[in-house]
């Protein structure tokens, strides 16, 4: 019989316990303290402001309500109306330090130190959670506990004599002992299959039982694995919970994959399940390990990832089941049915939603329990599935065997008739090449006489061809006569470089240089087309510049490209045949500048720019040119404009053709005038000959064994 009845003396409710039968379950009868500093001591309590500190328990279980503070003070006030001792069972293991003080002399004292982390002789009694003997003196005396926890794990409270405590805890060792044997021996039926089998999927099972026989009775208040390993270790098992039980969910998602066979049609179950487990072996460890976050953070994100994980097992086991009619997924979602609505009932009966009480609180075992039957049977209708299979799989077998003669049959008969019709065939081919051979006999002295006359044209061909080839050979030497000498660069631009590199023999590129009294003309060109057609524009082009500037005494640039233009409309008489061959031009004058003890640059440029890089700068400048070209059709009535500037001495100046940075590699991407750019930025400050040989390699690399598209020039001085 349980009795209740409310006495408030020292301002607390009153337990009271009637019967040597009870078992109270006193957790609204109990008032606690938060202990923010962990310093308190019981003379520090029992002083009025901390008394009338003290909040009374509003559930049947006492729940720590805050995050951050795990020192609790406990204060129950106990009334014994029969004549056996009473005992306090603090019903959970996972009170790390128990202080029990009492009062003796009309003065509260340390009664009992015990807890997880202390030594198992320090306990009152013998059990797998706390029981604490209540002392037998006048009514309504209080009792004080200061309890250390690391996690707001739920403390059901009971009252009770030793009978009637041991009777509950009779029945719970009933339950978890049950359990357990149903555990042993379900891994020795697993076990036998695994050999007879030598299927993996049960390894897995059995790993996932092995785990399970250990972590769920820890979970639930019957920690023997820290018993086991002896005091020393007993800290490990409590304090690194969350770590050490990671591969009971490593068997538990890896068996999920393999029974139920996810395969790459399941793509977002597989990568979910990898990602939840992922988080859960190695992220949770790891917080848990080094201690960056609290333990109330880390138990509940611990809660989360588990209530995740398996509610993510269960909708999709329900998903396989319902979408490809999974038998396998359908005895899954069985198993973890009953397995979360054991997990359900408890964390309820912890709530206050459901009456505690052993069934309740037992909940999760029975769950487990079913899902270990589940699981059971499920591999057990595997191996007749297995079988049903291999016998389907051998008749089909026998029938395909069977149907495969009867084809090789009907083939052999048909392959007969067709190598008889072939027979007849040839005879008839053999007649006809008889016939051929006659013929070709008589062909084959022509043949050779027709071989005697290609044989000599092929000689009149090589012929021709020599005589080519030393006829543009011929034109090399003509075009290179018409370049301006290395001396007379040298005479002209004390330090540049030339990169000439002719896409054939002869080049549509070419360059012109003079000085005149104090100046100096400095021009590149890049003329329609290349090899012969393009060498040919080159004499042209630099016959012309040679009357524009040496005879008719033409210095300004863009007067230069005004009048080059007009000649070689005239001379390849455009307007009139319509021919439509140019040029583009860069045209450079240079002239001292006394007053900045620099140079005077006037540039004019027919649709080229030109690059300088200023003396003391990193970052090479583009002057951009007109967009007009020299020669073809264009109208006469844009004009090339000129671009002034004064640079230091020691500046560089860069003039090039199209040519380099429209090269192409292997997969079509241009060099780009970007790159090239970028390039002059970083080897400026090398001397001009080196960048030369830079830039060449630069570009023969890139475009690696892909054809040269263009004719390459590149120009550079320093002014």
């Amino acid at each position: 019989m349980l009795i209740s009845m409310s006495v408030f003396a020292q301002n607390t409710q009153t337990i009271v316990v009637a019967d040597k039968n009870d078992l109270l379950l006193v957790g609204k009868q109990i008032y606690f303290l938060e202990d923010r500093s962990g310093k308190m001591t019981i003379q520090d309590v029992l002083k009025p402001e901390n008394q009338a500190r003290f909040e009374q328990n509003t559930q049947d279980i006492f729940k720590p309500k805050r995050s951050d503070y795990y020192y609790y003070w406990l204060k129950l006030t106990i009334e014994n109306r029969t004549e056996t001792p009473l005992w306090l069972d603090l019903g959970t293991s996972f009170l790390l330090y128990i202080d029990y003080y009492t009062q003796t002399e009309g003065k509260y004292q340390i009664h009992t130190q015990t807890g997880a982390f202390r030594p198992a002789k320090s306990r009152a009694f013998s059990s797998n959670v706390f029981w604490l003997p209540l002392p037998d003196s006048l009514p309504n005396q209080a009792v004080y506990l200061r309890i250390y926890l690391e996690n707001p794990a739920p403390i059901p409270l009971y009252v009770g004599t030793l009978e009637t405590l041991s009777q509950n805890k009779t029945l719970h060792d009933y339950i978890v002992g049950g359990f357990l044997g149903l555990v042993l021996i379900m891994f020795g039926y697993n076990l036998f299959l695994y050999f007879a089998t030598q299927d993996r999927i049960y390894s897995l099972y059995l790993g996932y039982l092995f785990m399970l026989f250990f972590f769920l009775p820890f979970l639930n208040n019957y920690p023997f694995i820290a018993d086991w390993f002896g005091e020393d270790l007993r800290s490990f098992w409590f304090d690194y919970v969350y770590s050490w039980s990671f591969p009971f969910f490593l068997f538990v998602g890896i068996f999920f994959i393999k029974f139920l066979g996810i395969n790459k049609k399941h793509t977002f179950i597989y990568y979910a399940l990898f990602v939840i487990i992922a988080i859960r072996t190695a992220l949770i460890p790891f917080l848990n390990f080094t201690g960056l976050v609290s333990s109330f953070f880390l138990g509940t994100s611990y809660q989360i990832v588990v209530i995740v994980f398996y509610l993510f097992l269960f909708s999709s086991s329900a998903y396989l089941w319902l979408r490809y009619k999974n038998q396998n997924a359908f005895y899954h979602f069985l198993a973890w049915s009953g397995f979360m609505v054991g997990v359900v009932v408890t964390i309820f009966a912890t709530q206050g939603i459901l009456p505690y009480n052993y069934m309740s609180r037992n909940a999760t075992f029975f769950g487990a329990g079913w899902e270990i039957l589940m699981f059971s049977l499920a591999l057990a209708n595997r191996i007749n599935t297995m079988r049903k299979e291999k016998q389907i799989s051998e008749i089909a077998l026998l029938e395909k065997i069977k149907e495969n003669e009867r084809i090789l049959r009907e083939q052999n008969e048909l392959l007969e008739q067709k190598v008889n019709a072939k027979t007849f065939d040839l005879q008839i081919a053999y007649e006809e090449i008889r016939a051929a051979n006659l013929e070709l006999a008589n062909t084959q002295t022509e043949t050779v006489f027709q071989k005697e006359i290609l044989e000599i044209k092929n000689q009149q061909l090589e012929e021709q061809k020599y005589k080519i080839n030393q006829s543009i050979e011929s034109a090399k030497l003509i075009q290179h006569a018409i370049l301006p000498t290395s001396q007379k660069m040298e005479s002209i631009f004390a330090e540049h470089f030339v990169l000439f590199m002719p896409k054939d023999t002869v080049s549509g590129d070419f360059y012109w240089v003079n000085q005149i009294e104090n100046k100096k003309i400095l021009i590149v060109a890049d003329c329609t087309g290349h090899g012969v057609s393009g060498a040919f524009m080159t004499l042209i082009g630099s016959a012309l510049l040679d009357r524009i500037i040496n005879m008719s005494s033409i210095h300004d640039p863009k007067i230069i490209l005004k009048k080059l233009h007009f000649e070689i409309q005239v001379v390849l008489q455009q307007q009139e045949t319509g021919n439509t061959d140019g040029m583009d031009v860069i045209v450079v004058l240079l002239e001292e500048n006394i007053s900045l003890d620099g140079l005077k640059i006037t540039f004019a440029g027919a649709k080229r720019p030109l690059y300088c890089l200023v003396a003391g700068e990193n970052e090479v400048r583009k002057i951009a040119g007109s967009r007009k070209m020299i020669g073809g059709l264009e109208s006469n009535k844009k004009e090339f404009v000129n671009e002034y500037l004064d640079l230091p001495k020691n500046s560089l100046l860069y003039l090039c053709t199209d040519g380099y940075a429209d090269q192409n590699n292997e997969e079509r991407r241009k060099f780009g005038e970007h790159q090239l750019l970028k390039m002059i930025n970083e080897i400026h400050s090398l001397a001009l000959e080196t960048q030369k040989h830079l830039l060449q390699a630069e570009i023969l690399q890139f475009m690696g064994d892909e054809e040269q598209r263009d004719d390459i020039l590149v120009l550079g001085v320093r002014v």
